[in-house]
């Protein structure tokens, strides 16, 4: 059976990308494209240094949300509270008010934590890509996210209850059901599960991303593995509070 692309995805492909990189080919093979892997490094380590330095020159000013996941944070630390939501709603869990106080409750903590998923969305993004699409596809979503737009780079580094944490979630979910669905170990299936139950528990809106992939993941595979990891998944934001685990 394989295991490639959807149809869709494929006319896409063959529709925007793939014709450009088949021309650069024909024009002089791989060489043609050989800067694109150093230019993706090099993109990396500066869109990684960017964010990172935004972290530590702006842990001075948090704002009203950043404020409120600190407050969490300090509580978590202290023993006063253990929150399974962002404070005052019943979604957004809690997930980067936990990995704050790891780091000790500091302001420095508050602004590396989104600013380390950040930096990890770089990675996943290349990851995924290649695996899905190829090499030289890796590198461009590499160059694109490292410098993405003003806007996204600045909330991506904001910890506003776990809206850029939810998106690495996200992409390592897609990553590990690619591989599920070439006949992973039940191992991976396991951490597939986990993450799907993380990714629904900070950002409770991806659950319809889950179900959808759940679904063309079985009906891909032929296997009910698609369906025990979505049930684990399930089950990990379920024990966090009642409005988890849709």
């Amino acid at each position: 059976m394989n295991y490639g692309a959807p149809k869709p995805l494929r006319r896409l492909r063959s529709a925007f990308l793939w014709p450009h990189l088949s021309w650069a080919s024909k024009k002089g093979g791989n060489a043609a494209w050989g800067w694109l892997p150093a230019a993706a490094l090099l993109c990396t380590l500066l869109g990684a240094a960017l964010r990172l330095l935004h972290a530590i020159q702006f842990q001075a000013a948090p704002e009203a949300d950043e404020a409120v996941v600190g407050l969490m944070a300090r509580h978590i630390l202290t023993g006063q509270a253990w929150p399974a939501f962002y404070y005052g709603q019943a979604y957004l869990g809690a997930l980067e008010a936990y990995l704050v106080a790891a780091l000790g409750a500091s302001p420095l903590g508050l602004k590396l934590v989104p600013a380390l998923f950040s930096v990890a969305l770089i990675g996943l993004a290349w990851a995924w890509t290649r695996d899905a699409f190829g090499r030289e596809a890796a590198c461009i979503a590499a160059i694109l996210v490292a410098f993405s737009p003003a806007y996204a780079f600045d909330f991506s580094l904001r910890a506003r209850g776990g809206f850029v944490e939810a998106i690495a979630l996200l992409l390592l979910v897609l990553l590990l059901a690619r591989r599920v669905a070439r006949g992973a170990s039940d191992r991976t299936v396991g951490c597939l599960g986990l993450v799907c139950g993380l990714t629904v528990w900070t950002y409770q809106t991806f659950a319809v991303h889950l179900l959808v992939l759940a679904a063309l993941q079985w009906r891909a595979q032929g296997l009910p593995g698609g369906r025990r990891a979505l049930l684990v998944g399930v089950r990990v934001p379920a024990r966090n509070g009642p409005h988890a685990g849709l």
